[in-house]
């Protein structure tokens, strides 16, 4: 006698499981999706900090070194009788004093005058300087490990440095043996001697002679300031521009650039009475002991459809060749 086994028939999901599966499904995959598009958010908005930051360290950086090393003379201190060779009578002499290391600018004070005695006139990138940025021209002596390797006579054109120096045709080169300073354009090098123009001039009656091992230092000025960015069609960048070469972009991002002089008014006082003015209000830039720096960088490009990220830096600097009382 065989059994008949009742079996239950098998069914599948009906339409209503499959449309809540269907409905968790979605609502899983929309959250996925929301953490991916809020991570993939904070990313951008940390990699655009992250560029406005580091655009703003650059540019304080750069002309942070070139302030700690203004008015730095090597041995050349005090009164010292300087010859400037380079002075041709042009209107762009003004920024080859190698006394006065520090000067600026009001972005509301450079006009086509000041941009001429810093041949700026005809540098492309500063044709369009931004209209509420300040200008800052340092001036430096850098260090090219040379010296005289035997004495410079009057109307001599050769410098013989006794080793290669770090010197380059167009550089200004600044000669002293600690009494008495002259600065002149390098024409040639090779690794005996340096070739200088000394505009049909030769060395004044108190400076006919420069012995042998006297110290051969790169004179640089140095000029800051914001301008439309080259790279990129709607940033602005920070533009420096070094003797009167052509004007190189450092940074871009950079849209505003202030600076504050702290003269000390007394420098014969013990202690430092330091104020902070602008360039126009400052009674003389020799008596400025330190400098605060305001920058603001921004990531150039838009984050998170917004406007690009925008944040102000700043940072005070000694200059530590002045003395401060």
């Amino acid at each position: 006698m065989s059994k008949i086994l009742n079996s239950r028939p098998q069914a599948g999901f009906s339409l209503v499981e499959l449309l809540v599966a269907m409905l968790l499904g979605v609502v899983l995959l929309g959250g996925a999706i929301s953490v991916l598009m809020g991570n993939l958010q904070t990313f951008r908005a940390n990699n655009g900090i992250a560029r406005v930051q580091e655009n703003a360290r650059f540019a304080l950086e750069e002309i942070s070194r070139d302030l700690r090393s203004t008015s730095f003379m090597g041995c050349a201190t005090g009164d010292v009788r300087i010859q400037n060779l380079v002075s041709d009578g042009s209107s762009t002499d003004g920024h080859l004093d190698v006394v006065q290391g520090l000067n600026g600018f009001e972005h509301g004070d450079i006009d086509n005058t000041v941009k001429t005695e810093l041949g700026l006139a005809a540098e492309s990138a500063a044709t369009n300087l931004s209209t509420t940025s300040d200008l800052i021209v340092i001036k430096t002596l850098q260090d090219v490990g040379a010296r005289l390797g035997a004495p410079l006579e009057s109307g001599s054109s050769n410098f013989a440095t006794g080793s290669a120096a770090d010197l380059g045709a167009g550089d200004i080169l600044f000669v002293s043996d600690c009494k008495k300073g002259a600065l002149a354009y390098v024409t040639a090098v090779t690794s005996s001697d340096v070739t200088v123009n000394l505009n049909s001039k030769e060395l004044s009656s108190d400076t006919t002679r420069f012995e042998g091992d006297s110290i051969l230092n790169k004179f640089e000025v140095n000029t800051y300031f914001v301008a439309p960015s080259s790279i990129h069609s709607t940033a602005s960048s920070l533009w420096r521009k070094t003797n009167l070469s052509a004007a190189e972009e450092l940074v871009v991002g950079i849209e505003n650039i202030q600076f504050l002089y702290g003269e000390n008014p007394d420098p014969s006082a013990e202690t430092a009475s330091v104020q902070y003015l602008e360039a126009d209000e400052v009674s003389n830039m020799d008596n400025v002991i330190s400098v605060r720096i305001s920058v603001t960088a921004n990531s150039i490009e838009a984050v998170g459809g917004q406007n690009p990220i925008t944040k102000d830096f700043a940072i005070t600097v000694v200059l530590r060749n002045r003395n401060a009382g």
